[in-house]
């Protein structure tokens, strides 16, 4: 039987390394409420649900296809077609 442990706090130095975010990055987010942070004496501890929560809300990215990925298609097509013609 094997026992998974989940973090419940990180260090904001663990949570920007897991968030690829900088120190700045961080405190703004958690200034604008959207992560929250508890105090133990002196540490700022990060509340690891609430920070996978907001990353899991973000929207996903749209990205536009390369102009060059089309230009690589017409060349195949093309490629193809001399292929064929041989």
């Amino acid at each position: 039987m094997s026992l998974i442990v989940t973090k419940v706090y990180e260090s904001i130095k663990e949570f920007c390394s897991r968030h690829d975010v900088s120190r700045s990055e961080a405190y703004r987010l958690f200034g604008d409420g959207k992560i929250e942070v508890v105090k133990d004496g002196r540490r700022t501890k990060v509340v690891v649900a609430s920070a996978d929560a907001h990353f899991a809300s973000l929207p996903k990215a749209r990205i536009k296809p390369d102009k060059r990925s089309k230009i690589n298609a017409r060349l195949d097509e093309a490629t193809k077609t001399a292929v064929r013609a041989c």
